[in-house]
């Protein structure tokens, strides 16, 4: 772990692609690579951490907060469409965004969301404040979180699928 003031924190990358793994652990070596990380360490990993930071600039579904809330993890995330869909900006804390661009690929457009790395980094002293000096509140926005996540348990969204089709035929 690495200290941060009083606090030691550590950072985990986890999944594809981490190309440059060894790289990133010599250069900062309280960051922690797993690749690719079993359903228990995925447990174990969320459990034993408060926040959960989405460094992502773009997102088709932004599944990865979600994921995270789902094990209670309050979320540090810019704030660009896909995250808006349901993320309860009152149980996390969001970063705004400063603007768009486009990425042209051969055959689709991504959307990306510029955000300030200082107005990042604010978020994150503010999550810091909040575990050294409001557990209440963060105990709070972590069942806030589970309770949003868990209306899109799979088997609910596909029923809400099937039910949209079934409108769509008659």
């Amino acid at each position: 772990m690495k200290r941060y003031g009083s606090q030691d924190f550590d950072i985990w990358l986890v999944g594809d692609p981490f190309t440059q793994d060894y790289f990133l652990q010599a250069r900062f070596p309280f960051m922690k690579v797993k690749n690719p990380l079993t359903p228990d360490e995925l447990r174990q990993l969320y459990d034993s951490h408060l926040f959960f930071l989405n460094l992502s600039d773009a997102e088709g579904f932004g599944l990865q907060p979600l994921e995270a809330m789902a094990y209670g993890e309050i979320v540090i995330t810019p704030y660009y469409p896909a995250i808006r869909e349901y993320l309860p900006v009152d149980c996390n804390i969001a970063v705004g965004i400063k603007g768009y661009w486009l990425e042209k690929l051969d055959y689709e457009y991504i959307l990306h969301a510029e955000y300030s790395p200082e107005d990042y980094l604010k978020a994150m002293e503010i999550a810091r404040e909040m575990a050294l000096h409001d557990r209440e509140t963060l105990a709070k926005w972590s069942e806030c979180n589970r309770k949003v996540a868990s209306k899109y348990d799979y088997r609910l969204v596909y029923q809400a699928f099937v039910e949209l089709i079934e409108q769509i035929r008659r």
